[in-house]
């Protein structure tokens, strides 16, 4: 092996080992003030000299049984907190308010129905994201994952 070549081994094994280290801090951080009580959505913390995006969702445990399915749902959540967040959104939202009476020889009765449309739209493309850790919480009801990249 050339100088050079072991030179270049050599700076990418010590950035690696650099980057893991900050990964594991930066882990250790999000569950020291999350683990308890985790949010939803994106977060950016300065950590070391570096800034990183996270991004957190939790899903709850009854409905998904195996951790692949577990993992799968909090990903694509926490991928669409993280694609709002660097895209932004656009909400729509509808009321719609039904009212009628009925008249019988007992008397008049009335009925009112309430309905709420919410509809948010986000379109982009969020790569590069890794898995940051995972928990489980609430006596094991509900899962939270984490996923984040370096700015």
């Amino acid at each position: 092996m050339q100088l050079n070549q072991l030179i270049s081994l050599c700076f990418f094994l010590s950035s690696h080992i650099l980057c893991s280290q900050s990964t594991l801090l930066l882990e250790d951080y999000i569950k020291d003030r999350y683990e308890d009580v985790p949010i939803e959505g994106v977060k950016l913390i300065d950590f070391g000299n570096t800034q990183y995006m996270v991004s957190m969702s939790m899903t709850s445990v009854s409905t998904r049984k195996s951790i692949s399915s577990l993992n799968r749902v909090c990903m694509i959540k926490a991928r669409r907190e993280a694609l709002k967040f660097v895209e932004g959104s656009s909400i729509t939202s509808e009321t719609i308010l039904n009212t009628s009476e009925v008249v019988t020889d007992r008397g008049v009765e009335f009925y009112e129905e309430f309905f709420d449309s919410i509809k948010e739209n986000s379109s982009g493309w969020v790569d590069g994201m890794s898995v940051l850790t995972s928990w489980y919480f609430n006596n094991k009801k509900d899962y939270a994952l984490v996923i984040y990249t370096e700015l």
